[in-house]
């Protein structure tokens, strides 16, 4: 890849956003899972944090009486 010296400094400043957002998902997966350790939640795939985290959003749901959507 080869960007312009105007472009660099952008395209670093949005990988350390995007750096910071998995960090941040991380530690909420592990804070609120209350079942994975921060090592643990390091070593999951891409796929599978977003399983867990999709877990954890219908599980706060139903505690708090939401309806859960059905899906096929």
């Amino acid at each position: 890849m080869h960007l312009p010296p105007e472009e660099i400094e952008e395209f670093v400043e949005g990988y350390r956003n995007d750096a910071k957002a998995s960090i941040n998902e991380i530690v909420d997966l592990v804070v609120y899972s209350e079942v994975l350790d921060y090592n643990q939640a390091w070593n999951l795939s891409r796929q599978e944090i977003e399983m867990f985290v999709d877990a954890l959003k219908s599980k706060v749901e139903a505690k708090s009486g939401k309806k859960q959507q059905q899906q096929l």
